[in-house]
């Protein structure tokens, strides 16, 4: 796929830090459409026309979408959709070399990284080709012109702490505000900007004064990015100033960690001297974390675990709920006690008889699984899985990750009727990112007869359709894969995802759910984009056996119907139509 031309470099380097951080959830693909979600502030929900692995059209329900413009969730949702298809990729290549199996995962280097590693390439080869003293007088001027760049160059290469680098430092600073707030306002086109040049200066040059123990310098400059991100009028809805504020209180971590015990004194009464009034509204929430994160006195502990208790305590489940705090986010409360009697200098007894008292919750139990599994108990593992799936039985997705877990300490310890029998209910219950289970269970079953048997009852009881089709499709029951897609109300999506093998198969259905879907298309098609989609269909279509008098057929009753469509028009001649 090529698709990053649709979108700013710098959208693109804030989509990559979503996908990355997992913020892309509830992800759908059927084909010839791309649904999901993507937190931020709020959670924001993407869709995506896709027509092969052309981008038709995207949406997006964040206010810089809203105003026409591609923005970085978009980004963040195909970037994980290349994933998906790298992992599609690497499961044939699997397939077609059963051989090699046990190597280990297979590596996925995505388009864009590839993309930026030969553009790197190019420009290293370019300056090898310049004389030395040019190169020098071209970084010279680059230098010149930016004083961020000098600073940098000058902190990695020519070290020295003392109040002209400081000056230099903090007037850089000042000057990233200043090239953004204009009329003490940053807008949205530029927040995004304006938060990722905080935070690389946060990166590159407070965590280079870390590194080099000016403590002092930078925390001072950690204190002015935190009042610069908590003071500025600006439009983020989106969110973009949360990943500031986290850098601001990770370089406090950092620094008091390295501080002495006088520096942290200091420390500790600047922030009780800023609780309130620093900065606005919620983010003097961070500075109150930092104060018990830091400093907390074992009173102030045990006061936040007597809160902790009665969230607990108040859920009538097996799941704690969760809780939140401005810097971590949602936490789960269970484990947050268990770190807080950590802190409190709790022995592991006392820890092991709060967690037995409290084993009704998944999380407790999770914890037994995770230790059993590391020691290679495997039989506690299976016991203790078993019984989790009895007293979790109304939650689904706890259900779905115990079944995962039993599946592969039965393949680790070679329990084959066992993992057979698990494997075979995890395909019929849940949904399937990929045909990963179906092959490795068909490795264990050798008669023809049970293994469509096996089939037949995945096919019958999955609710999943995309994975019912690409189930029937890899066991080439192709009539009844067509069946499936003709009783979808996502037929032409499943049908995309399919189209190259039943095109040659049946050709005729095919044309007729393609055709049926172009008549009810192109009523609603009312730019240009759309009718490129329209063309695409019209030439699978064509690609059919017998398809290209239906084609033909269609073409021409769109020249009559709407010939005042001069891009409909302009797009069926580019397509030969």
């Amino acid at each position: 796929m090529d698709w990053y031309s649709l979108f700013r470099q710098h959208i693109l380097d804030r989509g990559i830090e979503y996908y990355e951080d997992g913020y892309v959830t509830d992800f759908a693909y059927t084909g010839n459409s791309i649904k999901a979600s993507v937190d931020g502030s709020d959670i924001y929900d993407v869709e995506i026309s896709l027509a092969g692995e052309e981008v038709l059209d995207m949406v997006c329900s964040c206010p810089y979408a809203a105003d026409g413009h591609n923005c970085k969730h978009m980004a963040a949702v195909l970037f994980k959709f290349e994933e998906i298809l790298a992992e599609q990729d690497a499961s044939t290549e699997h397939e077609m070399a059963e051989d090699k199996r046990g190597e280990g995962d297979i590596e996925l280097t995505s388009n864009f990284l590839n993309q930026m590693n030969k553009r790197r390439s190019e420009v290293v080869e370019l300056i090898s080709q310049i004389p030395e003293d040019k190169v020098r007088e071209l970084l010279a001027g680059f230098v010149m012109a930016d004083e961020s760049l000098k600073n940098k160059l000058s902190m990695q290469y020519a070290f020295k702490m003392n109040s002209k680098l400081m000056l230099e430092l903090r007037t850089e600073l000042e000057q990233i505000e200043r090239n953004y707030c204009r009329g003490g306002y940053v807008d949205w086109y530029h927040a995004s900007d304006f938060t990722s040049e905080l935070s690389a200066f946060l990166d590159s040059k407070v965590q280079l004064l870390i590194e080099k123990d000016c403590l002092r310098q930078a925390f001072d400059l950690t204190n002015r990015v935190f009042f610069c991100i908590g003071n500025v009028d600006m439009d983020d809805s989106d969110g973009s100033s949360s990943i500031v504020l986290n850098s601001c209180y990770e370089c406090w971590k950092e620094i008091i960690e390295k501080s002495d015990d006088d520096f942290k004194e200091e420390i500790k009464g600047w922030f009780e001297n800023h609780r309130t009034g620093y900065v606005i509204d919620f983010m003097d929430e961070y500075i109150e974390e930092i104060l018990f994160d830091a400093f907390a006195t074992k009173e102030v502990i045990m006061e936040e675990i007597q809160k902790l208790d009665t969230v607990i305590n108040n859920c009538k489940g097996t799941d704690c709920g969760r809780c939140y705090s401005i810097h971590y986010g949602y936490e789960n409360p269970i484990l947050k006690r268990i770190e807080l009697m950590k802190k409190m200098g709790c022995t592991e007894n006392e820890i092991h008889a709060y967690k037995k008292r409290n084993r009704r919750f998944f999380v407790i139990r999770e914890l037994e699984i995770a230790d059993a599994i590391e020691a290679s108990d495997y039989e506690m593992a299976i016991s203790v899985l078993q019984e989790s799936k009895r007293l979790d039985s109304d939650n689904k997705g706890q259900i779905k990750k115990y079944s995962e877990k039993l599946i592969d300490i039965y393949k680790i310890i070679g329990a084959t009727e066992d993992f057979c029998r698990e494997t075979i209910y995890f395909l019929e219950t849940f949904w399937q990112y990929d045909l990963k289970y179906v092959n490795e269970l068909k490795t264990c079953i050798r008669e023809k007869e049970k293994w469509n048997g096996i089939v037949d009852g995945i096919v019958a009881k999955n609710s999943d359709e995309s994975f019912v089709c690409k189930l029937l499709g890899e066991e080439k029951r192709y009539n009844q894969l067509l069946d499936k897609i003709e009783n979808s109300s996502d037929r032409v999506g499943l049908l995309d995802a399919h189209e190259k093998v039943l095109r040659k198969q049946m050709p005729n259905r095919v044309i007729r759910i393609y055709a049926a879907y172009l008549e009810r298309a192109v009523d609603m098609a009312n730019d240009r984009n759309k009718y490129k989609g329209l063309m695409v269909y019209l030439k699978k279509i064509s690609s059919c056996a017998g398809g290209k008098e239906v084609a033909k057929k269609i073409a021409d009753s769109w020249r009559q119907v709407y010939k005042r469509r001069s891009a409909m028009m302009d797009e069926m001649r580019k397509m030969g139509f």
